[in-house]
Protein backbone atom coordinates (compact mmCIF):
# COMPACT_ATOMS: atom_id res chain seq x y z
CA UNK A 1 0.00 0.00 0.00
CA UNK A 2 1.36 3.40 -0.93
CA UNK A 3 1.81 5.99 1.78
CA UNK A 4 2.12 9.76 1.57
CA UNK A 5 3.87 12.16 3.78
CA UNK A 6 1.54 14.79 5.15
CA UNK A 7 2.99 18.17 4.20
CA UNK A 8 3.26 21.04 6.60
CA UNK A 9 0.14 23.12 5.88
CA UNK A 10 1.75 26.15 7.36
CA UNK A 11 4.24 26.15 4.47
CA UNK A 12 1.69 25.52 1.66
CA UNK A 13 1.27 28.35 -0.82
CA UNK A 14 -1.19 26.76 -3.27
CA UNK A 15 -4.52 24.87 -2.89
CA UNK A 16 -4.15 21.09 -2.69
CA UNK A 17 -5.72 18.48 -4.98
CA UNK A 18 -8.76 16.38 -4.14
CA UNK A 19 -6.88 13.29 -2.85
CA UNK A 20 -4.58 15.39 -0.72
CA UNK A 21 -7.56 17.25 0.75
CA UNK A 22 -9.20 14.04 1.87
CA UNK A 23 -6.05 12.81 3.52
CA UNK A 24 -5.41 16.17 5.16
CA UNK A 25 -8.96 16.32 6.52
CA UNK A 26 -8.63 12.74 7.81
CA UNK A 27 -5.45 13.78 9.52
CA UNK A 28 -7.29 16.64 11.26
CA UNK A 29 -5.34 19.36 9.55
CA UNK A 30 -7.94 21.89 8.23
CA UNK A 31 -6.47 25.30 8.69
CA UNK A 32 -3.72 27.54 7.39
CA UNK A 33 -2.93 30.96 8.64
CA UNK A 34 -1.42 32.57 5.55
CA UNK A 35 -3.72 34.88 3.44
CA UNK A 36 -3.60 32.71 0.32
CA UNK A 37 -4.52 29.44 2.06
CA UNK A 38 -7.32 27.19 0.78
CA UNK A 39 -9.02 26.62 4.14
CA UNK A 40 -10.45 29.59 6.10
CA UNK A 41 -12.50 29.72 9.28
CA UNK A 42 -16.09 31.12 9.36
CA UNK A 43 -16.29 34.62 10.74
CA UNK A 44 -16.52 38.34 10.01
CA UNK A 45 -12.83 39.12 9.76
CA UNK A 46 -11.04 40.09 6.52
CA UNK A 47 -9.45 36.59 6.22
CA UNK A 48 -12.56 34.61 7.30
CA UNK A 49 -15.08 32.73 5.17
CA UNK A 50 -18.84 33.49 5.09
CA UNK A 51 -21.46 30.79 5.72
CA UNK A 52 -24.19 30.19 3.14
CA UNK A 53 -26.96 31.28 5.54
CA UNK A 54 -25.13 34.38 6.74
CA UNK A 55 -27.61 37.33 7.05
CA UNK A 56 -25.14 39.56 5.22
CA UNK A 57 -25.93 37.69 2.02
CA UNK A 58 -29.67 38.65 2.04
CA UNK A 59 -30.11 41.91 3.99
CA UNK A 60 -30.82 45.24 2.19
CA UNK A 61 -28.18 47.90 1.98
CA UNK A 62 -28.24 51.50 0.66
CA UNK A 63 -26.81 51.90 -2.83
CA UNK A 64 -23.72 53.95 -3.38
CA UNK A 65 -21.59 55.13 -6.21
CA UNK A 66 -22.26 57.24 -9.30
CA UNK A 67 -25.81 57.41 -10.74
CA UNK A 68 -26.52 56.87 -14.44
CA UNK A 69 -29.32 56.73 -17.00
CA UNK A 70 -31.90 59.49 -16.34
CA UNK A 71 -30.23 60.22 -12.99
CA UNK A 72 -27.21 62.33 -12.12
CA UNK A 73 -25.11 62.73 -8.99
CA UNK A 74 -24.31 59.90 -6.61
CA UNK A 75 -26.27 57.41 -4.56
CA UNK A 76 -27.99 57.37 -2.14
CA UNK A 77 -29.32 60.82 -3.16
CA UNK A 78 -29.17 61.30 -6.95
CA UNK A 79 -31.19 63.91 -8.89
CA UNK A 80 -33.40 63.53 -12.00
CA UNK A 81 -31.45 64.74 -15.01
CA UNK A 82 -33.91 63.86 -17.76
CA UNK A 83 -37.04 61.84 -18.53
CA UNK A 84 -36.64 58.86 -20.87
CA UNK A 85 -33.48 60.42 -22.21
CA UNK A 86 -35.05 63.85 -22.86
CA UNK A 87 -34.52 67.01 -20.85
CA UNK A 88 -38.01 68.65 -20.49
CA UNK A 89 -38.19 72.07 -22.09
CA UNK A 90 -34.57 71.87 -23.21
CA UNK A 91 -33.35 73.20 -19.88
CA UNK A 92 -30.14 72.35 -18.14
CA UNK A 93 -29.61 69.94 -15.29
CA UNK A 94 -29.02 72.74 -12.83
CA UNK A 95 -32.62 73.95 -13.19
CA UNK A 96 -34.11 70.53 -12.51
CA UNK A 97 -31.87 70.14 -9.50
CA UNK A 98 -32.78 73.60 -8.23
CA UNK A 99 -34.50 73.92 -4.87
CA UNK A 100 -36.68 76.71 -6.31
CA UNK A 101 -40.12 75.18 -6.92
CA UNK A 102 -41.16 77.80 -9.49
CA UNK A 103 -38.04 77.13 -11.59
CA UNK A 104 -38.60 73.38 -11.40
CA UNK A 105 -42.24 73.73 -12.50
CA UNK A 106 -41.23 75.90 -15.44
CA UNK A 107 -38.58 73.37 -16.44
CA UNK A 108 -41.08 70.55 -16.82
CA UNK A 109 -43.76 72.60 -18.57
CA UNK A 110 -46.03 73.52 -15.64
CA UNK A 111 -47.27 77.06 -15.10
CA UNK A 112 -44.79 78.96 -12.91
CA UNK A 113 -47.45 79.96 -10.39
CA UNK A 114 -48.43 77.44 -7.78
CA UNK A 115 -52.05 76.29 -7.60
CA UNK A 116 -54.33 76.85 -4.65
CA UNK A 117 -55.74 74.23 -2.33
CA UNK A 118 -58.39 72.18 -4.13
CA UNK A 119 -57.31 73.18 -7.64
CA UNK A 120 -56.56 70.74 -10.45
CA UNK A 121 -53.99 70.62 -13.23
CA UNK A 122 -55.24 71.06 -16.78
CA UNK A 123 -53.62 71.26 -20.19
CA UNK A 124 -52.71 74.69 -21.55
CA UNK A 125 -53.19 73.42 -25.12
CA UNK A 126 -49.49 73.77 -25.89
CA UNK A 127 -48.06 70.69 -24.22
CA UNK A 128 -47.85 72.17 -20.75
CA UNK A 129 -49.97 72.11 -17.62
CA UNK A 130 -51.80 74.88 -15.81
CA UNK A 131 -52.05 75.01 -12.05
CA UNK A 132 -54.65 77.77 -12.12
CA UNK A 133 -57.69 75.72 -13.10
CA UNK A 134 -61.06 76.29 -11.44
CA UNK A 135 -61.05 74.95 -7.92
CA UNK A 136 -62.77 71.61 -7.41
CA UNK A 137 -64.58 71.10 -4.15
CA UNK A 138 -63.94 67.94 -2.18
CA UNK A 139 -66.67 65.34 -1.97
CA UNK A 140 -68.16 64.61 1.41
CA UNK A 141 -69.88 61.48 2.64
CA UNK A 142 -69.33 57.99 1.34
CA UNK A 143 -70.38 56.02 -1.71
CA UNK A 144 -73.18 55.62 -2.72
CA UNK A 145 -74.27 58.92 -1.13
CA UNK A 146 -71.84 61.78 -1.74
CA UNK A 147 -72.36 65.49 -1.16
CA UNK A 148 -70.60 68.45 -2.75
CA UNK A 149 -70.14 71.43 -0.40
CA UNK A 150 -70.03 73.99 -3.20
CA UNK A 151 -71.15 74.80 -6.72
CA UNK A 152 -71.49 72.04 -9.28
CA UNK A 153 -71.11 73.14 -12.89
CA UNK A 154 -72.37 71.06 -15.79
CA UNK A 155 -70.77 71.96 -19.10
CA UNK A 156 -73.31 72.27 -21.92
CA UNK A 157 -73.25 69.17 -24.13
CA UNK A 158 -75.36 67.64 -26.87
CA UNK A 159 -77.95 65.13 -25.71
CA UNK A 160 -76.60 61.55 -25.77
CA UNK A 161 -77.77 59.48 -28.70
CA UNK A 162 -78.72 56.60 -26.42
CA UNK A 163 -79.17 57.94 -22.89
CA UNK A 164 -78.73 55.63 -19.93
CA UNK A 165 -81.13 55.46 -17.02
CA UNK A 166 -80.36 58.11 -14.41
CA UNK A 167 -78.26 60.38 -16.64
CA UNK A 168 -78.66 64.16 -16.37
CA UNK A 169 -77.01 66.80 -18.56
CA UNK A 170 -76.99 70.48 -19.48
CA UNK A 171 -78.48 70.29 -22.98
CA UNK A 172 -76.64 72.62 -25.36
CA UNK A 173 -79.50 72.55 -27.89
CA UNK A 174 -82.46 73.14 -25.60
CA UNK A 175 -80.33 75.27 -23.25
CA UNK A 176 -81.77 73.61 -20.17
CA UNK A 177 -81.20 70.70 -17.82
CA UNK A 178 -82.38 67.36 -19.15
CA UNK A 179 -82.51 63.83 -17.80
CA UNK A 180 -83.44 60.26 -18.57
CA UNK A 181 -85.57 58.82 -15.78
CA UNK A 182 -87.89 55.83 -15.86
CA UNK A 183 -86.95 54.98 -19.43
CA UNK A 184 -87.99 58.35 -20.87
CA UNK A 185 -86.37 61.74 -21.44
CA UNK A 186 -87.57 64.39 -18.99
CA UNK A 187 -87.38 68.16 -19.13
CA UNK A 188 -86.78 70.06 -15.94
CA UNK A 189 -89.19 72.66 -14.55
CA UNK A 190 -87.56 75.60 -12.81
CA UNK A 191 -88.71 78.88 -11.28
CA UNK A 192 -87.20 81.90 -13.03
CA UNK A 193 -88.66 84.61 -10.80
CA UNK A 194 -91.08 85.22 -7.95
CA UNK A 195 -92.56 88.60 -7.05
CA UNK A 196 -91.90 89.67 -3.46
CA UNK A 197 -94.10 92.77 -3.14
CA UNK A 198 -97.39 94.16 -4.49
CA UNK A 199 -97.47 96.07 -7.76
CA UNK A 200 -100.38 98.56 -7.97
CA UNK A 201 -101.25 100.47 -11.16
CA UNK A 202 -103.90 103.05 -12.02
CA UNK A 203 -104.71 105.52 -14.81
CA UNK A 204 -105.17 104.88 -18.52
CA UNK A 205 -101.57 104.21 -19.58
CA UNK A 206 -100.36 100.68 -20.28
CA UNK A 207 -98.45 99.61 -17.17
CA UNK A 208 -96.56 96.60 -15.87
CA UNK A 209 -98.22 94.39 -13.27
CA UNK A 210 -95.40 91.89 -12.90
CA UNK A 211 -92.21 92.80 -11.09
CA UNK A 212 -90.06 89.76 -10.28
CA UNK A 213 -86.95 91.87 -9.79
CA UNK A 214 -88.63 94.97 -8.37
CA UNK A 215 -88.37 96.96 -11.60
CA UNK A 216 -90.85 95.25 -13.89
CA UNK A 217 -90.42 92.49 -16.43
CA UNK A 218 -87.99 89.59 -16.58
CA UNK A 219 -84.89 89.71 -18.78
CA UNK A 220 -84.34 86.58 -20.89
CA UNK A 221 -80.86 86.02 -22.39
CA UNK A 222 -80.09 85.58 -26.08
CA UNK A 223 -81.23 82.31 -27.66
CA UNK A 224 -83.10 81.39 -24.49
CA UNK A 225 -86.23 80.15 -26.23
CA UNK A 226 -85.56 76.89 -28.06
CA UNK A 227 -88.02 74.50 -29.68
CA UNK A 228 -90.31 73.01 -27.06
CA UNK A 229 -89.27 75.28 -24.21
CA UNK A 230 -92.29 76.71 -22.37
CA UNK A 231 -92.71 79.79 -20.15
CA UNK A 232 -95.51 79.83 -17.58
CA UNK A 233 -96.61 83.11 -15.95
CA UNK A 234 -99.10 83.13 -13.07
CA UNK A 235 -100.45 86.28 -11.41
CA UNK A 236 -102.90 86.60 -8.52
CA UNK A 237 -104.31 90.07 -8.01
CA UNK A 238 -107.16 92.37 -7.16
CA UNK A 239 -109.21 94.79 -9.31
CA UNK A 240 -111.13 97.88 -8.21
CA UNK A 241 -113.11 100.03 -10.67
CA UNK A 242 -114.92 103.28 -9.85
CA UNK A 243 -117.33 102.75 -12.73
CA UNK A 244 -117.80 101.00 -16.07
CA UNK A 245 -114.49 100.33 -17.72
CA UNK A 246 -112.52 97.91 -19.89
CA UNK A 247 -109.33 96.22 -18.66
CA UNK A 248 -106.88 94.85 -21.22
CA UNK A 249 -104.21 92.37 -20.15
CA UNK A 250 -101.19 91.82 -22.42
CA UNK A 251 -98.30 89.33 -22.32
CA UNK A 252 -95.26 90.67 -24.14
CA UNK A 253 -91.78 89.65 -25.27
CA UNK A 254 -89.89 92.86 -25.74
CA UNK A 255 -92.16 95.26 -27.61
CA UNK A 256 -94.19 92.45 -29.18
CA UNK A 257 -97.54 91.49 -27.68
CA UNK A 258 -97.74 87.72 -27.97
CA UNK A 259 -101.20 87.34 -26.43
CA UNK A 260 -103.81 89.71 -24.93
CA UNK A 261 -107.39 89.82 -23.71
CA UNK A 262 -109.82 92.64 -22.90
CA UNK A 263 -112.53 92.39 -20.24
CA UNK A 264 -115.45 94.84 -20.28
CA UNK A 265 -117.05 95.77 -16.94
CA UNK A 266 -120.52 97.37 -17.03
CA UNK A 267 -120.23 98.92 -13.60
CA UNK A 268 -118.07 99.49 -10.59
CA UNK A 269 -116.35 96.60 -8.83
CA UNK A 270 -114.59 96.53 -5.51
CA UNK A 271 -111.64 94.32 -4.67
CA UNK A 272 -112.46 91.63 -7.24
CA UNK A 273 -109.92 88.82 -7.08
CA UNK A 274 -108.52 87.49 -10.33
CA UNK A 275 -105.96 84.93 -11.52
CA UNK A 276 -104.11 85.32 -14.80
CA UNK A 277 -102.20 82.42 -16.31
CA UNK A 278 -100.21 82.68 -19.54
CA UNK A 279 -98.16 80.04 -21.38
CA UNK A 280 -95.62 80.70 -24.13
CA UNK A 281 -94.32 77.74 -26.16
CA UNK A 282 -91.48 78.05 -28.66
CA UNK A 283 -92.30 76.28 -31.94
CA UNK A 284 -89.50 77.57 -34.17
CA UNK A 285 -86.24 78.99 -32.79
CA UNK A 286 -83.87 81.47 -34.42
CA UNK A 287 -84.09 84.88 -36.04
CA UNK A 288 -87.55 84.19 -37.49
CA UNK A 289 -88.83 82.31 -34.48
CA UNK A 290 -92.42 81.35 -33.88
CA UNK A 291 -94.24 80.97 -30.57
CA UNK A 292 -97.73 79.96 -29.51
CA UNK A 293 -99.15 81.76 -26.47
CA UNK A 294 -102.32 81.33 -24.42
CA UNK A 295 -103.89 83.48 -21.72
CA UNK A 296 -106.50 82.43 -19.19
CA UNK A 297 -108.23 84.86 -16.81
CA UNK A 298 -110.37 83.73 -13.90
CA UNK A 299 -112.56 86.24 -12.02
CA UNK A 300 -113.73 85.49 -8.50
CA UNK A 301 -116.98 87.53 -8.57
CA UNK A 302 -119.79 85.02 -8.30
CA UNK A 303 -122.11 86.78 -10.76
CA UNK A 304 -119.40 87.22 -13.38
CA UNK A 305 -117.12 84.20 -12.88
CA UNK A 306 -115.66 83.42 -16.29
CA UNK A 307 -112.73 81.57 -17.78
CA UNK A 308 -111.35 83.33 -20.80
CA UNK A 309 -108.76 81.97 -23.23
CA UNK A 310 -106.98 83.54 -26.16
CA UNK A 311 -104.25 82.20 -28.45
CA UNK A 312 -101.88 83.87 -30.83
CA UNK A 313 -98.96 82.71 -32.95
CA UNK A 314 -96.33 85.39 -33.29
CA UNK A 315 -93.09 85.54 -35.27
CA UNK A 316 -90.13 87.33 -33.72
CA UNK A 317 -86.35 87.24 -33.40
CA UNK A 318 -85.63 84.71 -30.66
CA UNK A 319 -81.85 85.01 -31.01
CA UNK A 320 -81.99 88.42 -29.33
CA UNK A 321 -82.41 89.05 -25.62
CA UNK A 322 -86.06 89.49 -24.66
CA UNK A 323 -87.90 91.08 -21.74
CA UNK A 324 -90.92 89.06 -20.58
CA UNK A 325 -93.65 91.37 -19.32
CA UNK A 326 -97.33 91.42 -18.36
CA UNK A 327 -99.22 94.70 -18.54
CA UNK A 328 -102.70 96.08 -17.82
CA UNK A 329 -104.48 99.07 -19.33
CA UNK A 330 -107.75 100.81 -18.41
CA UNK A 331 -109.79 102.78 -20.91
CA UNK A 332 -111.55 105.14 -18.48
CA UNK A 333 -109.38 104.87 -15.41
CA UNK A 334 -111.70 106.87 -13.17
CA UNK A 335 -110.36 107.98 -9.81
CA UNK A 336 -110.05 105.15 -7.35
CA UNK A 337 -109.65 102.49 -10.05
CA UNK A 338 -106.59 100.23 -9.66
CA UNK A 339 -105.15 96.88 -10.68
CA UNK A 340 -102.98 95.26 -8.00
CA UNK A 341 -100.73 92.23 -8.54
CA UNK A 342 -100.13 90.45 -5.23
CA UNK A 343 -98.26 87.37 -6.46
CA UNK A 344 -96.42 86.70 -9.69
CA UNK A 345 -94.35 83.64 -10.61
CA UNK A 346 -92.49 82.80 -13.81
CA UNK A 347 -91.64 79.16 -14.52
CA UNK A 348 -89.78 77.48 -17.36
CA UNK A 349 -90.32 73.92 -18.59
CA UNK A 350 -87.82 72.19 -20.81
Amino acid sequence: MATYEIPDLADATTPLGGTELVELVQAGQNRKTTPDSFWRPLGTGPADACAGDDARLSDSRPPNGAAGGDLSGTFPAPTVAQVAGTIPGGVGLTVLASTTQAAARTAIGIAPTAGSTGQVMTSDGAGGLLATATAVADLNGAIPRLTVPGIVRQTAVAAPGTPVEGERWNDSTRRSEQGFIGGIAIYGQQALASQVSDVAQSGVAEQTIISPDGFGGLALPTNFLQVGKTLIVEIDGELTLAGADTVTYRVKLGATTVVSHAVAYVGAVANERFTLRAAIVCRVAGGAGTICATLQLTRATAANSVLLASTLTAALNLTAAQALNVTEQLITGAGGSAVVSNRATVMVIG
